[in-house]
This record gives C-alpha cells, structure tokens and sequence, in this order.
C-alpha cells in the first residue's frame, strides 16, 4: 500500500491550469514579504530596514530566492501541462540551497538555522498552493495573506515603550525584581549604529550612532527622561560628501563619549569614524568641543585631539573599531579595534607596533599617545574600577569574546591567540589548538560561544547594594545583561539578565538606577523594585542615628508609633524650630512627603539626610513604620 501510494505521489502533477500572472505575481510577492515579517518577531519596534546589514541579508537573501523560485514555477506551468510535484519540491530544495550557500559565507546569522529552515519550507509550500487549489481559492487566500501581513506588522513594528502610568516589565534576578521601562527619548534618526551616553550634573549626555547630541534629564519623579538638542554640530568629517560619492557604502558612526571638567567650562570629548578624503581611506579619532548649552549663533568647531595611523584602505570591517574612552589621571585611555585586518589576507595590525589599531591607546590630550596594550580584536568596552584597575570587553570572532584585565604594555594576543574559532568553522587558523593564550596574556574571562559583547560598568551600592563591587556587562547579538561577579581577580559566576535590546551602553545614575543605551535609539532604565521585606531593609539605614547603640543617646527620636502620632511630640528630645513649627500629625501622606524632601517639607530641619527618592522605597518604608515597635 506505502509503494502504491508512493508511485502515485511521484507521478502527481500540479498547475495544468494555466496560472494568471498578475495575480500570481501578487501572491509571489507576497509570499516574499512574509518572510520579512518574521524578522522584526526578532526586535519588536525595529523596522526591518533599520536593521543592521548582518540581520537584514539573510532575509532578503530568502526572498530574492523566494520570487526566483515562484518565476520558475510559472514557467514551467505556461504551456498548461502543469509540473511533475515531486520536480517542483525538488526545485524549491535546490533553489533555497542555492541561497543557503551564499549564507554560509556571512560571519553570523541573527537568528537561528531552524528558522532560517521553518521559513524556507513555508515558502515552498506557500509557492505551491496556487498550483494545487482552484482559482476562487486562492484569490481568497490571497486577500487573507496580505491581511495577515498588514496585521503582523502593524502589531510588532509598535514600539514597546512603557507608557506613563502603565505597569513596568519586570526582571527577575537571583537577588532582586527589577523594573524595566523603555523610553524613546530622543528623536529616532535612521542611521549607523553606536552611540553612548555618560552621566553629566544630576542628568546624562546622550550621543547618536549619526552623531547627534543631547542632554537628559529626569522629568518628574518617576523614571520619565526629558531630552534636549545640545549645540553641537556632528564630528564625522566627510560623512555626507562619502555618501554622496558611494551611496549605501561604509557607515559613520560615533563610538563612545566623555566629558572633560575645567575651571574655564566643561568640554565634551567624542571618539568616532573619519574619512580622509585624498586617500580614501578611513580613521579613528578623538575629536573635543565645548559644552555650553547657553552658547548662541552656530555650534562650536571640534578641535581634532587625535587621528589613528595608518589610514586604512578598503576592503575593512567598519564594525570592528573599538572606540571606547576612560579617564586616567589627566590622560585618556582609548581603545582601537582592528578593522577586520587580522593577519588573514591583510597585515596582522594588532601585533605591529607601527599600527594604532588591536590596540588600547593612552592619549596625553596634547595630540600625542602611547601604546598601553595591544594585542585586542574589537574592544567594545572600557572601565576604570573603584581599585583603579583597568578592564576591557572584547569581541572574539565565533566564540571567545573576553573580559581582560589590563596590565600596562602587555599582549593579550590577538590574532595569534583565541579561544574563539572562524566563522562557520571549528577552529582558527592562526590558533588551532585553542588550548590556551600560547603565552600572551589569559582573559579573566572568555564567552563561547560569543554574546557580541559590549560596554561595561561597576554598580554601586544606592539601588542595587548586592550587587556592589560586581560589574554588568551589556551585548548585543544575546541582548542581554550580564552581571559578573568578580573576586581576587577571578570570576566566580555570571548571571544573564535578558533585556530583549542591544545594549549599546550602560550608565549608572547617582541614585543608582541603570540606563542602557540601545542601538535602536531608546534608553531602558532599570530600577529595583521593593520586595515585601524591603521596608525594614531601608529602615535598617535609618537605625544608626534612630536607635540607641550601647550607653550612647540616640541622635534622632525614636520612631516607635510614628505613624498617627503627632509632630515633633516625643518627649526629651529637642527638635530643631522648623519641626516645632510643622502642626499636625504623621499621617502616611506627610511622611511620604517629609521622606521624599526633608528640607522642603520643613527648611531648616536637622534631619541631615537628603531622604529616599525612590517612590516605591518610600511607600516600603512608611508600611513598615506603621508596625515598627509594635507588639506582635
């Protein structure tokens, strides 16, 4: 019965009604831009032409292979003997292979290769559904299609910004819940990727991948950031004259920010891309103007503080650049990657002194520099710990990505050394064992296989004390936050956070809330959201001057029944006149507000501290105070 079956499936033949082309057509094309609707599942909010060219080829690559395959159909079924099923699924199988070849030659796909076949074998039968059905059939399927593509994009091209008021997403650590509310912030340019932010005053400066500035600043007392433009004109010199001369080439973009404080004004310092024009080739640069928001008439000029060498000639990878900035001392550290000039077919940079590129670079701010280490493919991040120890995160190629730790004129081996391997292989070639750093420097910590790995921060103890002292690590490809905690210089464990964006950046904000800078332009800001034992764990900041310590008096009243109880009422104890003069009682409403500005709900109080910002730690607290000393 299976043989018979199978006889008559292979002898099967689809399409001996002769096919309609425009309609056809129409449903080819369709079919094409289905499978462009899968990527934007993969980033929520980013259309698919935004993407970056990794992501976005091999997608077009199955819908160039897509419309193929359909014209090849329709020619077979023009003389109105149809084609043999089997033949057809053969040639769709061919067709897409054909297509998948030309993947194998791209470094990475963005998403997984079960995908890549779902969607390959739901275009094959989707191509093949006009050949089977009737004609009423398919027109009507058809029309449900281009539904269901209009549908799909609408719902997932919205960007998933919190909305004020609405309940943020969550996170959940091994040691908090964390808030998670994403903003757009600033005006979403199409344009190359990167960007940074840095804190600056009580807000931040953000850059644009394209070289746009603007200062945030918290707008209320949530999490809602206000933006405004800075006056500063773009510092990619050449940009528009290199578009202009080879449209859709390489892309700018600015890699990292810094600001620079002085009794004469403050200056902003900003590493990005240059074209030379008389070679054509390509440079890194730290480039610095003035930062006066009060400044009238055009923006000031950038003054070139340094310019990498050599300048590179094409073909190079404008993704591998490095870029980060750290201060140290008066002096500026700054990373250069190596352009994809890795020894394969082009000079090994990161190994030739006479090369600022696989290096970090140590700039005296008067045009000169010295090489502090070398030997780094892409170093995407730079820190400056609270022990004055020097950390960088680097990209490997397939796998090996790495955090080191910097020891001045050190070699960490690039491209000789990795515990990644080539791109759709199992090794590298400059490196086939793989078994260690073969005497240069070892990482502290090496990702396999890679997370596209990006900047890096030191958390402090205001918002997140468990964490203190541990480093979170951004990337992009995994979108994810990792926070790494680190001991005698050895990593003891790594905890994924999943944030669902490329994490370009990450700051910390004086009160300690984390802002993570995406390369689709939009800030994520996390904040710890208080567990039900959290109004007893910030009270315990509170016993030191509220309860008594040993024989000493306490310097501040005890809270025993505060809330309820009347102002400034406790016996023995002399509260300062602004107090005195505050009538009334602690009603949960008033201790919100005393807790959130002490000074401002009564000026000249002597309570010195600067209270608890955090509108959720604040309600935490006062429902703790309202049992705190009460018999249970």
């Amino acid at each position: 019965m299976a043989t018979g079956l199978l006889v008559r499936v292979s002898g099967l033949r689809v399409g001996k009604r002769p096919l309609l082309f425009l309609p056809y057509a129409l449903w080819s094309l369709t079919v094409a831009v289905l499978l462009l609707t899968f990527l934007p599942l993969v980033h929520p909010g980013v259309a698919v032409w935004q993407l970056p060219a990794e992501e976005v080829i091999p997608v077009y690559v199955v819908g160039a292979a897509s419309i193929s395959y359909s014209l090849l159909l329709f020619l077979a079924c023009s003389g109105g003997r149809g084609v043999n099923l089997c033949i057809a699924v053969a040639s769709g199988i061919l067709c897409y292979g054909m297509s998948a070849c030309v993947l194998l030659f791209l470094p990475e796909l963005a998403f997984s290769r079960v995908s890549l076949v779902g969607s390959v074998g739901l275009a094959i039968l989707l191509a093949l559904y006009p050949l089977v059905f009737s004609r009423l059939v398919f027109m009507l399927s058809l029309a449900l299609l281009l539904l269901l593509i209009v549908a799909v994009n609408g719902w997932f091209l919205q960007r998933p910004v919190i909305e004020a008021g609405a309940e943020p997403e969550r996170i959940i650590s091994a040691r908090y819940v964390i808030d998670k509310e994403t903003q757009q912030v600033v005006p979403q340019q199409p344009g190359a990727e990167g960007g940074a932010l840095t804190p600056y005053g009580e807000g931040f400066i953000a850059a644009t991948g394209n070289g746009l500035f603007y200062r945030l600043d918290w707008a209320g007392q949530g999490n809602q950031l206000h933006a405004e433009a800075l006056n500063l004109s773009s510092p990619l010199a050449g940009r528009d004259t290199f578009y202009e001369k080879k449209p859709g080439g390489l892309q700018f973009r600015t890699t990292d920010i810094l600001v620079e404080y002085g009794d004469g004004g403050d200056a902003l310092l900003v590493s990005h891309q240059v074209w030379d024009r008389e070679g054509d080739c390509f440079r890194m640069a730290v480039s610095r103007a003035p930062l006066d928001s009060e400044a009238s008439g055009g923006p000031p000029d950038w003054e070139r503080l340094y310019t990498t060498q050599p300048c590179i000639e094409q073909p190079f990878d404008t993704v591998e650049t490095g870029g980060r900035l750290a201060w140290v001392g008066d002096r500026v550290l700054f990373t250069v990657g190596d352009h994809g000039k890795d020894g394969r077919g082009a000079p090994a940079f990161p190994q030739n002194p006479l090369s600022d590129y696989g290096k970090v670079l140590l700039l005296d701010m008067q045009g000169g520099a010295e090489v502090f280490t070398l030997g780094h493919r892409n170093p995407q991040g730079l820190l400056v710990d609270s022990s004055d120890r020097i950390w960088v995160t680097e990209h490997g190629p397939a796998g090996g990505d790495e955090i080191n730790l910097l020891r001045e004129g050190r070699n960490y081996g690039w491209p000789l050394a990795t515990y990644g391997a080539d791109y759709n292989k199992r090794t590298w070639p400059l490196n086939p064992d793989g078994l260690d750093h073969a005497g240069f420097t070892e990482p502290v910590h090496a990702f396999v296989p890679s997370v596209a790995i990006s900047n890096l921060i030191q958390v402090g103890a205001k918002q997140f004390p468990r964490w203190a002292g541990d480093f979170l690590i951004g990337s992009l490809r995994k979108e994810t936050l990792y926070r790494v905690h680190i001991r005698e210089g050895r990593v003891i464990f790594v905890e994924p956070l999943t944030v669902g964006k490329r994490i370009r950046d990450i700051v910390e904000a004086k009160d300690g809330r984390l802002l993570l800078w995406s390369d689709d332009e939009t800030i994520t800001v996390l904040s710890r959201r208080p567990d039900a034992d959290a109004g007893e764990e910030i009270f315990d900041q509170c016993r030191v001057c509220h309860e008594r310590m040993g024989r000493d008096e306490a310097p501040a009243p005890n809270l025993s029944g505060i809330v309820g109880g009347k102002i400034a009422a406790k016996r023995n104890f002399n509260y300062s006149p602004a107090l005195k003069a505050v009538k009334g009682r602690w009603t949960e409403a008033r201790l919100l507000e005393f807790l959130q500005d002490p000074q401002q709900f009564a000026p000249g109080t002597s309570m010195g501290a600067n209270g608890v910002p955090d509108a959720a730690e604040r309600a935490a607290l006062v429902k703790f105070l309202k049992t705190y000393g009460k018999k249970p």
